[in-house]
């Protein structure tokens, strides 16, 4: 929370989406833009963040399509999160 300059109340973490489905399979396109708008759109409209960061390009880019949230930050993951790719690292480092 240093690096970005905000108390660690001012942040909201959320896991509304599986990441993985029964058998350990991805959730479906479909599903995702279902969670992101009965789920996702009315916690960003009552939280009303100033940015929100999804962990993931796949299942980012559709559910940021889905809630038309205002900045919003997708983050790349790394295979088992191990490390921080160079891109995803960049963006951090921009956000001062």
């Amino acid at each position: 929370m240093k690096a970005a300059k905000v108390d660690v109340t001012e942040i909201a973490f959320l896991n509304a989406f599986p990441y993985r489905t029964r058998d350990n399979d991805a959730p479906s396109d479909s599903l995702i833009r279902l969670a992101s708008r009965e789920i996702g759109k009315p916690l960003v409209e009552v939280l009303a963040p100033a940015r929100i960061f999804f962990l993931g390009s796949g299942m980012g880019k559709i559910a940021s399509e889905a809630m038309q949230a205002p900045t919003i930050h997708i983050l790349k993951r790394a295979r088992g999160d191990s490390y921080v790719l160079p891109e995803t690292q960049k963006l951090l480092d921009g956000l001062g």
